[in-house]
């Protein structure tokens, strides 16, 4: 009872708090875009260190006990996934994954392809915590660390949504894998309206966009020919120029060709049917899909995530059938952010 009580308190003076933060910074919001947000997300930060408190006691005290309840259930839910992950237990992942936005065989494949990620898992570090609400719906992004045994840490973000007011993830980046993709709009049924909208707005923006888009992409699939041609060479040099010196060493590479020198011999062009890219924080980054043709007709599938370095396209992870070096890095297929002149 004390905790419905509370949640019925905190939902009410989070309601009045918001609609009297947008009056009063109404007509600034529309000047500077995102100031409103910007106030409101200041006062309820400081919220939990009791500065509000000054101004509405009873939203300060509510929303600090609300808070630190949602954080815990939020830890609980990643730290689950990501020993399920160690584990290989696939059913106990998904669990806690959205079923609405993940496939089981998507945290399947994330499981099995990037499994590095998941070994020797020890513990988070979170470092940044942003729940939100709109009409009902009700989200968290979290940033921070997993820490491993021997005390590794490699950074991480993740997405989750409440699906009967229990978390759920929808998205989860862990070092430079991005271990499920993001929400797809088209996944469940949508209305036929929507669809045919969708298109008209494609079709109008298309004009504007296409442009940034092809000047963002331009160099990748040069780069990908280079090191696919400097492989069937076995020239370890060049192929080491196409890669990003943070994701595979020279000594990777050079084995990579080596042990699999099948998937280079014969090489004859690449054929890429499919890239969707990123840019945040000054950092640019691209996913392909595609194949990779060879003398005869012969083909395989592709797949490489890119980095952007001093403008030019690095290869940061690739797949060549069931070969892999680096950590490729999905990106939903279906989604373009942040692309300088795109939006």
């Amino acid at each position: 009872m004390l905790k419905l009580l509370s949640r019925i308190i905190f939902s009410i003076f989070e309601l009045l708090f918001e609609r009297l933060v947008r009056i009063v910074f109404g007509a600034i919001k529309k000047a500077v875009v995102g100031w409103g947000r910007t106030i409101i997300t200041a006062f309820r930060e400081s919220a939990s260190q009791g500065l509000l408190c000054l101004f509405v006691p009873p939203y300060a005290s509510s929303y600090a006990i609300e808070l630190k309840r949602q954080r815990t259930e939020v830890e609980s839910v990643i730290t689950g996934f990501m020993e399920a992950g160690a584990a290989r237990n696939v059913e106990a992942a998904y669990a806690r994954c959205s079923p609405h936005l993940l496939a089981k065989e998507e945290v399947a494949g994330v499981i099995e392809r990037s499994y590095k990620v998941f070994a020797d898992y020890e513990r988070l570090a979170i470092s940044s915590q942003n729940p939100k609400s709109s009409r009902g719906v009700y989200s968290y992004h979290v940033k921070g660390d997993i820490i491993y045994t021997g005390n590794q840490g490699w950074p991480f973000e993740a997405w989750l949504v409440k699906d009967n007011d229990i978390w759920k993830i929808t998205g989860i980046q862990i070092g430079s894998a991005v271990t499920a993709v993001k929400l797809k709009w088209w996944r469940g049924k949508k209305k036929l309206a929507i669809a045919i909208g969708s298109v008209v707005v494609v079709g109008i923006l298309l004009g504007v966009m296409l442009p940034s888009l092809m000047q963002f992409f331009s160099g990748v699939n040069t780069v990908m020919a280079e090191f696919m041609e400097a492989g069937a060479a076995r020239n370890v040099e060049a192929a080491c120029a196409c890669w990003s010196p943070q994701s595979a060493t020279e000594e990777e590479i050079d084995e990579y060709i080596e042990s699999n020198y099948d998937v280079f011999a014969g090489y004859e062009r690449v054929d890429l049917n499919s890239q969707s890219g990123q840019s945040s924080g000054g950092i640019s980054e691209a996913y392909v899909k595609g194949a990779i043709i060879y003398t005869g007709g012969q083909r395989l599938p592709l797949e490489a995530s890119l980095v952007k370095d001093n403008d030019v396209w690095k290869i940061t992870g690739v797949r060549i059938g069931s070969t892999e070096l680096g950590i490729v890095k999905i990106i939903d297929v279906d989604t373009v952010d942040n692309i300088p002149g795109y939006w």
